[in-house]
């Protein structure tokens, strides 16, 4: 299968796809963060960058069977401005036919949350030619504004999914999909489960609620047990799901910033088996 991702960060959906044993045959990605990218290019050599979302053009792309992606969604966030997606001079974007007219008269835009907009844009071109294609977008939970905008602009609602039934973590987000799947279930998965040293006080009880993509206070993520010890790296990785050391390659700080960004694995993992 050809699969693109957009905001592809440090390729999490290629993780996910490996987990749910979907073979790939090309996966392109969409991403401009220099860091997000050296780790990709150290764990998927193979991935072909395609750059920024916003000049994409899918015509310069093969037939594409899977499209990927969770757009930035501080503007949607309850931890954000919720203002969702808009210009710099405060007018709501509610419809691809807006959205792309404003593109086209030079309009600035508000944030990055209107990035949703080139989602669609590029869904809406990739079904001209494969009417067929499955899609998958991640988002924060939102106002029902944007959220039936959201589900309007792409045919099909959302699903809301806890990462604490994968993980040792609880992390509410929405997830708009043609493909069929359940809830998953329970791993019942706790702290204790994910520590590296030590133990966390009442941990064998215990999820953490984290903050990450969304978050007004980026250092939420950076989150320590009843006992005061912050996290390790490799320890926030796995509430991600994500491997061991997986971003090992960049500073901590950027570490720290793109496990905080990204989607939680096994979530998106799970859905993707109901490819299969």
């Amino acid at each position: 299968m050809n699969v693109l991702s957009l905001f592809d960060g440090m390729s999490c959906a290629n993780i996910a796809l490996e987990r749910s044993g979907i073979a790939v045959d090309n996966y392109f990605a969409s991403e401009i963060n220099k860091h997000s990218i050296m780790v990709t290019n150290l764990n998927y050599p193979n991935t072909r960058q395609v750059g920024d979302v916003f000049t994409l053009d899918v015509e310069s792309l093969p037939n594409i069977d899977i499209l990927v992606g969770g757009s930035p969604c501080q503007g949607f966030s309850f931890s954000g401005k919720m203002k969702g997606a808009l210009t710099t001079c405060d007018v709501d974007i509610v419809t691809i036919e807006q959205y792309l007219k404003l593109k086209e008269d030079g309009f600035s835009f508000s944030g990055q949350s209107f990035l949703f907009w080139e989602y669609i844009r590029i869904l809406v071109e990739l079904k001209k030619t494969n009417p067929n294609i499955l899609f998958l977008l991640e988002n924060v939970r939102m106002k029902d504004k944007w959220r039936k905008i959201i589900t309007e602009a792409i045919g099909f609602d959302c699903v809301e999914i806890n990462s604490k039934l994968v993980s040792a973590q609880s992390r509410n987000r929405l997830y708009w999909s043609n493909i069929q799947f359940d809830i998953p279930e329970d791993k019942k998965i706790v702290l204790q489960d994910i520590l590296i040293h030590g133990k966390a006080h009442r941990a064998k009880s215990k999820t953490v609620r984290v903050g990450g993509r969304g978050s007004n206070d980026r250092h939420e993520w950076d989150i320590a047990d009843d006992s005061g010890r912050r996290y390790s790296l490799v320890e926030l990785e796995r509430l991600q799901t994500i491997p061991d050391n997986y971003t090992s390659c960049v500073c901590d700080t950027q570490r720290h910033k793109m496990i905080g960004n990204a989607f939680t694995v096994d979530v998106v993992a799970h859905i993707l088996e109901g490819i299969r």
